[in-house]
């Protein structure tokens, strides 16, 4: 279409250090500015990405600039495949300037009325890319990392309470949404369990024995109990990488 999304040049500064990643294990730390690597002058963030990438479980000799004092490191990126290619990556983050970015905003304010009913229209086009997203999952069309359990949540919630009460409420707004369309699966013991049944009921005259629904009670507290030991298990294995 002869598009190109705004790109602007960011300082080779590090803003943040995931734990446990290959930046903390060599001592880099927030405020750090590279300044070269591989025996090549870095000057943006984006240079820095680029190279990390090119040179997964490679030694990289790297140069940077702490307080006015230069200090040398090495820094080994850990390996990453993000879909069929080995990428490297440090767990690091960029300081992003206060200012420029604002430009990129924009603020929209709607009346009561008017805020009702795209409040409406959001958690409708939220709900159905859940919807969406759970059954590229079951085709195999989408990764399991995708979902999160109760750790997740908890350290999201944490990270969006740090960005200030606006970014938390959305945070609670999409787990609410998360959590009712999940309730409306036809699961026996969830709500969309009954509706099941209401609608079996309607299909075949009369409701089902009681003995069914006990059944169906029991197969439903399984599947609960295997998505929730499935949820701990991403979590737990996206912690330890």
């Amino acid at each position: 279409m002869g598009l190109a999304p705004a790109r602007p040049t960011l300082d080779p500064v590090v803003g943040e250090v995931l734990e446990d990643g290959a930046a903390e294990r060599v001592g880099i730390r927030p405020g750090d500015r590279i300044v070269a690597a591989d025996g090549t002058a870095i000057g943006s963030w984006g240079e820095w990405v680029a190279l990390v990438r090119a040179h997964p479980g490679t030694p990289i000799p790297t140069e940077l600039v702490r307080d006015d004092e230069t200090l040398r490191v090495t820094i080994t990126p850990d390996v990453v495949t993000e879909g069929e290619e080995r990428i490297g990556r440090i767990g690091v983050a960029v300081a992003l300037p206060e200012g420029p970015g604002e430009r990129y905003l924009a603020e929209v304010q709607l009346g009561p009325v008017d805020a009702v009913g795209a409040a409406l229209a959001k958690t409708a086009d939220m709900t159905v890319l859940m919807l969406r997203m759970v059954g590229r999952m079951f085709a195999g069309d989408a990764s399991i990392d995708n979902l999160s359990g109760p750790i997740a949540i908890a350290e999201t919630a944490g990270k969006t309470a740090s960005y200030g009460l606006l970014p938390f409420v959305k945070f609670l707004a999409a787990v609410s949404i998360s959590l009712a369309v999940l309730n409306l699966f036809p699961i026996p013991i969830l709500d969309g369990g009954h509706l099941l049944y209401y609608f079996i009921e309607w299909i075949k005259g009369s409701p089902l024995s009681e003995q069914a629904q006990i059944q169906g009670q029991r197969l439903g507290m399984v599947v609960l109990a295997m998505l929730i030991t499935f949820a701990f298990y991403v979590d737990i294995s996206r912690l330890l990488g």
